[in-house]
């Protein structure tokens, strides 16, 4: 009797339940990094995750630099002048805010495309 193979739960950071090699490193980083700005923003001790997510895009940009991949290396280093810029007092709250704004827009986008999608399929089945 063959085996089924065992699969994890979905989830948004890659496939829980499987081998760390199969993990879905690159989103989880994301992830945490959206959430490091969003805790930036905290006035007083913001500085504290900024800085932190200043230092991870440098490691990943110096990462991908490595590899080779100069789109994704180039992306980092973007990330790393932006998140230097939400460590200055005052100004950090807008550049901050400015960033999350585009991720929202980006998402829309994407929702946006999906409806879209989704409308030309329904038009489809009921022309049948």
């Amino acid at each position: 009797m063959a085996r089924k193979k065992r699969r994890g739960s979905p989830s948004p950071l890659g496939n829980v339940g499987r081998s760390p090699l199969h993990f879905n490193w690159k989103k989880a980083m994301d992830h945490g990094q959206t959430a490091l700005t969003v805790a930036g923003l905290t006035p007083g001790v913001g500085i504290i995750p900024d800085a932190l997510n200043t230092l991870v895009s440098g490691g990943r940009a110096a990462y991908e630099g490595i590899r080779g991949n100069k789109k994704e290396a180039k992306k980092h280093l973007t990330n790393v002048a932006v998140n230097a810029g939400t460590m200055i007092p005052g100004i950090g709250q807008g550049v901050a805010s400015g960033k999350l704004a585009m991720k929202g827009l980006k998402a829309a986008d994407k929702a946006g495309k999906v409806v879209t999608a989704a409308r030309e399929i329904n038009s489809q089945v009921n022309k049948s």
